[in-house]
């Protein structure tokens, strides 16, 4: 019984400091200044369209290997914006990062694909991928690591447009053993 409040608490927790970050629209000019994708304006887009089709979200998480499941439709888009609240907070489509990545493109007959690095070890987005069908992004890929003397954090996030959205992290604080989380969000259209 403990296990599921502690996974409760930990979803909870995460899909909590998505509601302080809501979609905001990007700055006005920031089209001019873009050195990198804008992950704020394709995730609010991607929210709105999601919404907008009532797309449902099948949910998994867990906690040091205790998981439970639950369906959701959002009604709005604020509960997407939610969702994707890492990935836009993690946007490094700042003024003040644009010399701290390397970037790598390579293409291929299928799209494109494009890779920032961080050059600075301080930085927690350490890598940052997004790949390309036809144009259109389809495939987020994001490493975040912070550590300091007494916490080490590490999460891997997963995005695949239409499909989905998954969170896996593990994390050490001095003194306490290991805890390790998993959020797994499966988008279905209506009917599916």
């Amino acid at each position: 019984m403990k296990s599921k409040k502690r996974i409760k608490r930990y979803l909870l927790l995460l899909l909590g400091l998505g509601i302080l970050a809501a979609c905001r629209p990007a700055a006005e000019g920031a089209a001019e200044k873009t050195r990198f994708y804008d992950l704020q304006s394709f995730l609010n887009e991607e929210a709105g369209r999601y919404s907008e089709g009532r797309y449902r979200m099948i949910t998994r998480a867990g906690v040091n290997g205790q998981y439970e499941s639950d369906t959701l439709i959002a009604a709005d888009s604020s509960a997407w914006c939610r969702l994707f609240h890492l990935l836009i907070e993690s946007d490094i489509n700042k003024d003040a990062l644009r010399s701290r990545y390397k970037m790598e493109s390579s293409e291929s007959a299928g799209g494109k694909m494009t890779r920032y690095e961080a050059l600075d070890e301080g930085l927690s987005v350490r890598q940052l991928s997004v790949e390309e069908k036809d144009g259109n992004i389809w495939r987020i890929a994001l490493l975040l690591d912070e550590k300091n003397p007494v916490y080490h954090s590490r999460q891997k996030i997963l995005y695949v447009r239409d499909s989905i959205y998954r969170i896996e992290a593990r994390q050490r604080v001095m003194l306490a053993s290991p805890d390790s989380f998993f959020v797994e969000v499966r988008i279905r259209p209506p009917g599916q």
